[in-house]
């Protein structure tokens, strides 16, 4: 319950991003683009807009398939979260990566643990200040809020 928990409060953060016309955790309008939301929704956009779009950044096609999901896919859903959150790259990157004929066959549990090794977010080694990307992430690309009016 702790992952649905999660994902609703991204949702209502997103949707109060909108409301304030701010970006400081989401590109909306990339988001806007890439999830092709038409213009009158963006205009009346509502929470469940919002969740919708939240689901869709963390792998599931709606809100409903990620409020039914098992707990190891909402588990795998929120470390996607995590990074694709980031921006309309990381999408891309984790979808490519994911794609993949023998990562696609392998079971949820050993998904998530690859996700978790090479799709963290910044690390940082213990006792100094060396900060180290994972292997796939190196373009450090942070879905800069984009200029758009609502």
């Amino acid at each position: 319950m702790e992952f649905i928990e999660f994902f609703k409060k991204q949702s209502k953060l997103f949707f109060k991003e909108w409301e304030n016309k701010t970006c400081e955790n989401f590109n909306i309008k990339g988001f806007f683009d890439y999830y092709k939301v038409p213009i009158e929704r963006q205009m009346s956009f509502t929470l469940m807009n919002a969740q919708h779009i939240i689901s869709q950044i963390a792998g599931f096609k709606k809100w409903n398939d990620l409020i039914i999901a098992s707990r190891d896919d909402l588990e795998f859903a929120k470390v996607r979260f995590n990074y694709c959150s980031k921006g309309i790259k990381k999408i891309k990157k984790w979808d490519t990566f994911f794609s993949d004929e023998k990562i696609k066959s392998l079971d949820i549990k050993k998904k998530i643990e690859i996700a978790k090794k090479h799709f963290s977010e910044i690390k940082r080694k213990k006792n100094d200040n060396i900060y180290f990307f994972p292997p796939f992430d190196l373009d450090m690309d942070q879905g800069y809020c984009s200029e758009y009016d609502l």
